[in-house]
């Protein structure tokens, strides 16, 4: 292989890696409940518990997918729970989700209601 070859299949590789951007996943809570809600977050062996106000709309995950095709709705993370008046309800069911964004930013909201 000669000198610019080589160049030129680095200088390749290096422009296709770069095109890769991923997939932003986001899950946001809008709290339309009279009392206040616990959301309780998991991943990767972390938990994050966030508390959201009647009329708050909060991001309770946010990650970066860098892969070269889209993950499939089963294989995001849904460990997450909601703590509603001392009854613990579980949110791991995707379908439970309202699907929102494009097929780059996979982003998914829940609503409380009374």
């Amino acid at each position: 292989m000669t000198k610019y070859s080589r160049i030129l299949l680095i200088v390749s590789l290096v422009v296709l890696t770069s095109c890769i951007k991923g997939y932003n996943h986001e899950k946001r809570v809008t709290n339309n409940f009279r009392e206040p809600i616990e959301i309780i977050t998991g991943c990767c062996d972390q938990k994050e518990s966030y508390t959201i106000q009647p009329g708050e709309n909060v991001v309770v995950f946010a990650c970066v997918y860098q892969q070269l095709s889209q993950p499939k709705i089963e294989d995001l993370n849904w460990n997450i729970e909601m703590i509603r008046e001392g009854q613990l309800f579980a949110l791991s069911n995707p379908d439970q989700w309202t699907k929102e964004g494009t097929d780059k930013d996979l982003k998914f909201i829940y609503v409380v209601n009374e």
